[in-house]
């Protein structure tokens, strides 16, 4: 896993993760297979189970 390490402002942030999205080929919008899908649905109902406050209805 990669894991950003960012500095000054938020444009120079934002220029910076784009430029390594571009690189992974990374795509907006994304699109999910059928597994991301439903582990993402999973995933949603174990943090609606212990962390309710944080999932928006």
């Amino acid at each position: 896993m990669y894991h950003l390490r960012l500095k000054g402002n938020h444009y120079e942030m934002g220029v910076k993760r784009g430029i390594i999205f571009n690189k992974c080929g990374i795509t907006f919008p994304l699109n999910l297979d059928d597994f991301q899908r439903r582990y993402g649905y999973e995933s949603e109902k174990q943090l609606q189970k212990f962390f309710p406050k944080y999932v928006k209805k």
